[in-house]
């Protein structure tokens, strides 16, 4: 079994749901608000992520995958509980689609902080649906990880500006591999990549869960 996570003070987890090829994906990040108000109505704050997905992301993304939810799960004490919100009729990406590829084939876009060590950073899974993103058969177009960069940004800021003092980041439960006893919050400062190859997460292929 999983190892259970502890609590992250003040902290929400959000989860972009994304349809493709009959299989559910999940884009996640973490919402810290010190006023805790997010918390009061869930799903107002989700309707309010809304028109960022539609506006930053969903244009560099293609028609053959859909946005069709949004997930909320207070991680502020164990354990975790959350609520969700479909989106009907889905949200086509705006790209037109020349190409399926495999499920699992994805951009890793790494979530830095403040800190420094695998500890303080992240990573964002960006699904690579169609081949027209592909500049060979293992990497990816730069002018398009380029342009997936900045609308990852831009979400951050638009997310931000929904509750004033709030962050968006990630949560990190470990510290040299041992678990923390509270989880710690950090602001994602940047959005960078190693390189253009592509990734892949076995996850997302057909029986092997979400």
């Amino acid at each position: 079994m999983p190892t259970p996570k502890p609590p992250t003070a003040h902290t929400a987890k959000i989860a972009i749901g994304w349809q493709y090829l009959g299989q559910q994906l999940e884009t996640i990040f973490c919402v810290e608000d010190p006023t805790d108000s997010i918390f009061s109505d869930p799903e107002t704050f989700l309707n309010a992520i809304k028109p960022f997905v539609i506006s930053d992301l969903i244009p560099h993304m293609f028609s053959n995958l859909t946005f069709n939810m949004l997930g909320f799960e207070d991680i502020r004490t164990v354990p975790f509980g959350g609520t969700s919100i479909g989106i009907s009729p889905p949200v086509a990406g705006g790209l037109t689609s020349s190409g399926n590829l495999p499920g699992n084939v994805c951009l890793a876009i790494k979530k830095n902080t403040g800190g420094l060590g695998r500890s303080h950073r992240g990573r964002t899974y960006w699904p690579i649906t169609d081949i027209a993103a592909l500049a060979t058969g293992d990497t990816v177009q730069s002018a398009y990880a380029a342009a997936v960069q900045g609308a990852l940004l831009s979400f951050q800021a638009d997310v931000e500006g929904i509750v004033v003092g709030s962050a968006f980041g990630i949560v990190s439960y470990f510290l040299n591999k041992v678990l923390r006893t509270n989880g710690l919050f950090q602001r994602v400062t940047e959005w960078s990549l190693t390189d253009l190859v592509i990734d892949s997460q076995r996850r997302r292929l057909p029986g092997r869960g979400r």
